[in-house]
């Protein structure tokens, strides 16, 4: 009756341990996604933040082009 008692124990404890492991797991992988996410978000912003300046260049590159013409 002990060793069952012992044995349901430890299935208990196993489980728990499963359930621990799995949380933390699923945890890891959130937190990598959400710092993924955020890479491309900063990334995509500072690209954004970029065009701005880049079209002003690409129009005074066409200005001058067009004072050869």
């Amino acid at each position: 009756d002990r060793e069952e008692e012992a044995a349901y124990r430890r299935a208990e404890q196993r489980w728990l341990w499963a359930c621990v492991i799995t949380a933390l797991v699923l945890l890891a992988v959130a937190g990598y996604i959400y710092f993924l996410k955020e890479k491309h978000r900063k990334k995509a912003l500072a690209n954004a933040t970029h065009w701005p300046e880049l079209n002003k260049r690409m129009q005074a590159l066409e200005d001058a082009l067009n004072v050869l013409y």
